[in-house]
């Protein structure tokens, strides 16, 4: 008798356990999804994506809030998830870096966004550079 009482007890917390579990892991998906989301959203919208003058503003937006979320009075819950949404960020402008950086050898995109012709800078080549180099 006395077993199945304490295996009763340990059902329950298990049980209560796991319903704890699987709500944790059903919000940290849902900030990760709507994060990306948010992310590919202005990504689309914008000319140049997510860069802005060669700077991935994911990785710097998701560096400052996760380091302003420091002070934050929220509750623990939402200064939890407000440093995942970051986190996740950070990580999607890291990928974007190291991914051009592997192919390019530039961390930054300068030049990348060639949107007219005889514009020097970040606009494209600079035409003297490039009247330079045909001598």
């Amino acid at each position: 008798m006395a077993s199945s009482i304490i295996r009763s007890l340990v059902d329950k917390v298990t049980f209560r356990h796991h319903i704890g579990e699987s709500k944790m892991i059903a919000k940290e998906g849902a900030v990760a999804v709507a994060t990306g989301a948010l992310l590919g959203a202005v990504s689309g919208k914008r000319h140049g994506g997510l860069d802005v003058k060669g700077v991935p503003l994911d990785a710097l937006g998701g560096a400052l809030v996760m380091v302003g979320s420091i002070g934050s009075h929220n509750k623990a819950e939402v200064r939890d998830a407000v440093r995942q949404a970051g986190g996740i960020a950070l990580g999607i402008g890291s990928f974007r870096a190291s991914e051009r950086f592997s192919k390019t050898g530039k961390l930054l995109a300068h030049g990348e966004f060639d949107g007219a012709e005889g514009h020097g800078g970040l606009m494209g080549e600079d035409p003297i550079r490039r009247a330079a180099l045909d001598l």
